[in-house]
């Protein structure tokens, strides 16, 4: 049985909350921006900026990718083309530089996803 979109975002404030250290922290800032990256995309960007900055002040990479890609996604549905194919392209170097096949992969799927709907595909 899955949650409902409810109680999965209860959850996931809960864990933010509740996080114990600052990776724990960006982790559930991702883990947030991303589940609500459709619903409130403005929230999104602002969670992923929140964990972006964290992850640089206290040099933690490895969750860098997923916090650009969030951000990308609340941008494409702003329909802020520019800044979402930026942010697309440094989740994407990043997750290279980790060899992180699925952010990589997502990566992929956000650009792909932008250049439709800017009409770049062309």
């Amino acid at each position: 049985m899955t949650k409902s979109h409810g109680s999965l975002m209860k959850d996931l404030e809960n864990k933010l909350a509740t996080a114990a250290t600052d990776e724990d922290r960006i982790k559930a800032l991702n883990d947030l921006a991303w589940n609500i990256k459709y619903n409130d995309p403005r929230k999104a960007i602002e969670l992923a900026n929140q964990a972006i900055e964290l992850a640089l002040e206290i040099k933690i990479e490895t969750t860098l990718s997923k916090s650009y890609l969030s951000k990308a996604m609340g941008l494409l549905h702003l329909s802020r083309f520019e800044e979402s194919e930026a942010s697309a392209h440094a989740g994407l170097e990043i997750g290279k530089k980790n060899r992180d096949t699925y952010r990589i992969r997502s990566a992929h799927n956000i650009l792909g996803s932008i250049y439709f709907r800017c009409g770049k595909l062309a």
